[in-house]
């Protein structure tokens, strides 16, 4: 009996995938737990397996192909063997996860976890509907029906699809109701499209190399973007002297093997998920209608891979000692940057750290993860001056650039959670021993 490989669905909010690469031909022999096609979602590329052994009958995707997720893109079955496809329509695609499940809270406390389909990874799924789209996300009567070109056209143009009568068969919505759509808005309301290609007219043929934008990197100007546009955001910089910081560093490191040595960024996210207590509306996400206080802190680690920025999460970091976050934080560098990191790697975060001091930046605006509220920028060592009772004296110092929504935060709580922050960091061995 013929075997129907489908698209799998690697992460909650995943509606779609990009079938990258396939590793077998029509005609050939494959066996179980060899490996099928590679697929991209907006975070990490994957290699699925095949599940049975036998003869690939049919490939119904083409390299490059954008497939709904658990759609039909491969039979497998025996030598000359016929079958018929389900005729499924849409009916495949799961349903969008924009509802935000349940969360186990007592009378007058904050959410215990976070919602399975909250953002934390950069992507476009990652961020608030607007009114309208929030209206209509329940659907009552299903699923909509609605083609992969035109779901991904009303999403870059922030346009909620919900509501629009497809002309499509069986009412489905295609590539020309979104346009249609579009064209009837408001200026106001939709975001301008981006120029199909450029080529310098100064520039002659062989002066310039054009580099496709992959799913990554697309997905990442959507979310900055995005990001800038739906936030008041502003920054607050400061700096604390590392001396004792560096000096306890050296102690820690001083017998400890490569794989275990502590860095800068290990200590700032134990201090950040320590601090991040105190203040909840850091520690959040906010919406329109309400904002989220987390009990716990997911911190986000920005990661820069060979395939462009990813954010993995240390899961209830304010729980786990310094050594213990240190080596999550190894582990899910490496996941990224093998590009083995699993949706549920990337999810769920309710602050980021971003740390480019490595790069001898001393100060930077980081741009916030959305619905989070706030991400903190980790600068460069640097050397300043300051009066003590022996006089004058140059001490290491580090800086950081703490970025918050001010729909959420306002600036005096966001100052004096800097504040707070650099006066554990510069006393680091006493907030190890709280």
């Amino acid at each position: 009996m013929a075997t129907f490989v489908r698209m799998p669905q690697k992460g909650l909010t995943e509606e779609s995938a990009i079938l990258t690469k396939w590793y077998v031909k029509e005609g050939l022999s494959v066996k179980e737990g060899q490996y099928l096609f590679a697929l991209e979602t907006g975070k990490a590329t994957f290699d699925v397996e095949a599940e049975s052994s036998g003869i690939v009958l049919k490939l119904l995707a083409a390299e490059g192909d954008e497939v709904l997720i658990k759609k039909i893109v491969c039979v497998i079955g025996s030598e000359g063997e016929a079958f018929v496809l389900p005729d499924e329509g849409d009916a495949a695609a799961p349903a969008a996860a924009d509802s935000v499940s349940q969360q186990r809270q007592g009378p007058g406390t904050a959410p215990t976890s976070v919602p399975p389909a909250a953002p934390a990874a950069i992507g476009p799924e990652f961020f608030p509907e607007t009114p309208a789209a929030q209206s209509a996300a329940a659907e009552p009567h299903g699923p909509v029906k609605i083609s992969p070109r035109a779901r991904r056209l009303a999403r870059t143009r922030g346009l909620a699809y919900s509501l629009i009568s497809g002309t499509g068969p069986g009412g489905r919505i295609i590539e020309d109701d979104i346009k249609a759509a579009l064209s009837s808005q408001p200026a106001s309301f939709s975001h301008p499209a981006a120029p199909a290609s450029f080529a310098p007219a100064s520039v002659t043929a062989g002066e310039y190399t054009a580099v496709p934008n992959d799913r990554v990197r697309k997905t990442i100007a959507l979310a900055m973007h995005r990001s800038l546009q739906s936030m008041a955001q502003f920054t607050m910089f400061a700096h604390f002297d590392a001396s004792e910081l560096l000096a306890y560093r050296e102690r820690c490191n001083l017998s400890a093997p490569p794989e275990a040595k502590l860095t800068i960024n290990d200590f700032a996210a134990f201090a950040v998920s320590r601090v991040l207590l105190d203040f909840p509306r850091l520690n959040a996400h906010f919406f329109d209608d309400k904002t989220l206080l987390f009990t716990h802190v997911n911190l986000g680690i920005a990661v820069d891979t060979p395939r462009g920025l990813l954010v993995p999460t240390v899961r209830n970091a304010d729980t786990k000692s310094l050594s213990a976050i240190s080596r999550e934080i190894k582990t899910l560098a490496a996941l990224c940057r093998e590009g083995k990191a699993a949706p549920q790697d990337l999810a769920d975060g309710t602050f980021t750290i971003s740390n480019i001091g490595a790069y001898n930046v001393d100060y930077f605006t980081p741009i916030i993860n959305p619905p989070q509220t706030a991400i903190l920028g980790i600068g460069a060592l640097d050397y300043k001056r300051k009066k003590t009772p022996a006089g004058m004296a140059d001490y290491p110092a580090m800086s950081l650039s703490l970025t918050v929504d001010h729909r959420a935060v306002d600036g005096a709580p966001g100052a004096a959670f800097l504040k707070a922050l650099c006066e554990e960091l510069e006393n680091f061995p006493l907030l190890l021993a709280k």
